[in-house]
């Protein structure tokens, strides 16, 4: 029984005495150790789920069995000071928003994008069968016409959004004192982060600023160097071309500077103190979208906000803006005069 255990020790005591080589060295890529240029990133660019994001949520609104699949687990929504947290409540105030409307067709006019989010101009048509916004149920048909600001993840999937519409005109349409709107032939303007693009979004900028009642003549710069700011009536007038067009929301649009001039005195007499937040800017092309705060002291009507006492107010905003050699030329404004917040 011992004899196989002695013949295998034995194996392994001669093979031990044999001295083994160290291993071939590693071949060296010598090439690999010169410098190296630095790859191109490229353009930022929205991910080929991103840039189907508009068709996909315009689909999901006509059928809201489809937006969990739209939406983030984590998802976030606000309609002016209405906000929701979690895929279960946006789709909820989706149902609170649109879900009164029967039948509804659902289509985008123009959609900009850049690598962060997207704006994207929308029209849902449909008929009132419930009630919404406290006006019950008339069975009519009627147009909400706006603008969302999307934030997407690169799955294609949103994880942010923000609606912005006119109520007040809706309204008007279930009531028979207003028209349907109409919408232009869908149109995509991708941003290619351009020189031009960063000048025209300062221009826009500017034009906010113009609007402020501010209380100095300039800012001050790193190293304490002063810089003009534009301001007033002459500097809000400046950044617009001589037959600039404002969509306000209104029934006729604005035309040239002197109806822009009086729409900057209009503003002024109607809120006091008037301050400008800007909160987000997409430029693409010659298109520059911002989303801001307009507040200040109400001393006026605000658009069909009739002026019964004084008050600080807070208006949310979403412009679309194009721009002709770094000049507005077009400003179709989206607002909800009806959600204005007072503190």
């Amino acid at each position: 029984m011992r004899r196989p255990i002695t013949l295998a020790l034995a194996l392994f005591v001669a093979c031990s005495s044999d001295k083994v080589g160290p291993p071939p060295a590693p071949p060296v890529n010598w090439a690999s150790l010169q410098p190296q240029p630095k790859p191109d990133a490229g353009q930022l660019k929205p991910t080929e789920r991103e840039a189907l994001v508009a068709s996909a949520y315009a689909k999901a609104l006509a059928d809201f069995s489809m937006l969990p699949k739209v939406f983030g687990e984590s998802a976030n929504m606000r309609f002016g000071e209405q906000k929701a947290h979690g895929r279960e409540a946006v789709v909820a105030m989706h149902e609170s928003i649109f879900g009164a409307f029967a039948q509804r067709t659902v289509a985008t006019s123009r959609v900009w994008m850049n690598e962060r989010y997207q704006a994207i101009e929308f029209s849902v048509t449909g008929s009132q069968t419930r009630d919404w916004m406290g006006l019950a149920a008339t069975q009519k048909q009627a147009t909400i016409k706006g603008i969302m600001l999307v934030w997407t993840s690169d799955d294609g999937t949103i994880e942010d959004v923000h609606v912005m519409f006119d109520v007040a005109q809706v309204k008007a349409q279930l009531l028979g004192s207003g028209t349907q709107a109409t919408s232009p032939a869908s149109r995509v303007f991708e941003s290619t982060s351009s020189p031009d693009e960063a000048t025209n979004a300062q221009v826009v900028r500017d034009s906010l600023d113009a609007l402020e009642v501010r209380t100095h003549e300039s800012q001050k710069l790193d190293g304490g160097k002063a810089a003009p700011v534009i301001e007033g009536e002459a500097g809000y007038l400046s950044t617009f071309t001589d037959d600039v067009e404002l969509y306000t929301g209104r029934p006729e649009p604005l035309h040239g500077k002197d109806q822009a001039k009086a729409h900057f005195r209009s503003m002024r007499a109607s809120i006091g103190g008037l301050d400008t937040l800007v909160n987000n800017v997409l430029s693409a092309g010659p298109f520059v979208i911002v989303e801001y705060k307009i507040s200040g002291e109400q001393q006026g009507p605000i658009g069909n906000i009739p002026f019964k006492s004084s008050r600080l107010v807070t208006l949310n905003v979403i412009d679309v803006v194009e721009l002709r050699d770094h000049k507005i030329a077009h400003v179709w404004r989206y607002d909800n005069p009806s959600d204005i917040l007072s503190h």
